[in-house]
């Protein structure tokens, strides 16, 4: 920078004012290494949130309801985000210690929380913390700022009706039978959903 600013300054004490000195690129202070570098870091970042929070996941449902994936159909498909996503082995081995006791760690609760929005809209809001007054805090601050409302237990639930959903895996050939079969099981809605690519 400051040979460009010396080239600029003795050639307008020449030339005049109207002169255009050209500098090199490597003057610029940046580089495609720099620029992968920080794109690295900011995907890292992301992926970091998404491993804790499913770290959190599988502790709480292991807790709840033990690790034995016959009995515990919640965390089969947990691990099964936690898998398409490539969350290391060891951190989802440490989550499943952690959940059964054989590893001592933070607890974590799981929450249900009320609320609602600007419109009287109803919010039904499922949490896992390990500080309830701060969460409490922190959502009644969220809805505060955006118009809304944290309510009382009861306030909005009963707004909602609680779903199942089930997913299976359906041969092209038996697409059809299979629609019938669930709609006669009462049903509301059918989506097709394509699996992640295993490509890497």
């Amino acid at each position: 920078a400051m040979l460009a600013r010396s080239c600029v300054q003795s050639l307008s004490s020449v030339l005049g004012p109207r002169v255009a000195c050209s500098i090199p690129k490597r003057f610029a202070g940046h580089s495609h290494w720099s620029n992968i570098k920080r794109v690295k870091a900011v995907e890292d970042v992301k992926r970091a949130k998404i491993f804790g929070k499913l770290s959190r996941e599988i502790t709480n449902v292991v807790r709840l309801h033990g690790e034995e994936l016959s009995g515990n159909p919640r965390l089969g498909v947990v691990l099964a985000h936690a898998r398409s996503v490539n969350m290391p082995k060891q951190a989802i081995d440490k989550a499943l210690k952690s959940g059964s006791g054989k590893l001592e760690g933070v607890a974590y609760e799981e929450y249900l929380y009320e609320g609602f929005g600007p419109l009287r809209g109803g919010f039904l809001v499922s949490v896992l913390t390990d500080n309830k007054n701060r969460t409490v805090q922190h959502l009644r601050t969220i809805f505060a700022r955006n118009g809304g409302e944290l309510g009382v237990s009861g306030s909005a639930s009963k707004l909602f009706v609680k779903k199942g959903l089930l997913t299976a895996h359906v041969i092209p050939q038996s697409e059809s039978g299979f629609l019938d079969e669930a709609i006669n099981a009462g049903a509301e809605d059918v989506l097709e959903i394509e699996e992640p690519s295993n490509k890497g």
